[in-house]
């Protein structure tokens, strides 16, 4: 399954891949990785959702699809994130006071942020306690 097709899928509105990239995760309206739009809602300072679409210039309801992306993809976006720190790269991430690995839901977002958007408030399936079901990617 492509990306585009996983966007699809689960419903985005505003993430899709980006031609041309060498990260498989979607972008925000094809241009801003979904992770840099997550990791403005944690870490030291995290921001609000309506912070972050501000800052950005984005509507809020792509602020909270980028989150429940990342929230939901864990692995891909971790995997991104390895790739940039390949032998004769500069991991960037590590430069960003930000850059925390994917763990849980950022403390500026509440499930009446994702439901407002027309999102669930699951939880993502790296935080369950229930059996994993293998999944085709």
């Amino acid at each position: 399954m492509c990306a585009d097709d996983r966007a699809e899928q689960v419903g985005y509105e505003y993430l899709k891949p980006k031609a041309g990239s060498n990260y498989r995760q979607l972008f925000v309206n094809g241009r801003i990785q979904a992770e840099i739009i997550y990791r403005a809602t944690i870490g030291l300072e995290p921001l609000t959702p309506e912070d972050v679409a501000k800052e950005y210039g984005l509507p809020v309801h792509a602020v909270l699809e980028a989150i429940d992306y990342c929230l939901h993809n864990r692995e891909l976006v971790d995997a991104d994130r390895a790739g940039e720190a390949a032998p004769g790269k500069v991991d960037k991430t590590s430069l960003k006071p930000n850059a925390v690995r994917l763990a849980k839901r950022p403390a500026a977002v509440d499930a009446a942020h994702l439901q407002t958007a027309g999102l669930t408030a699951r939880e993502p399936p790296f935080l369950s306690t229930s059996p994993r079901r293998a999944t085709a990617s």
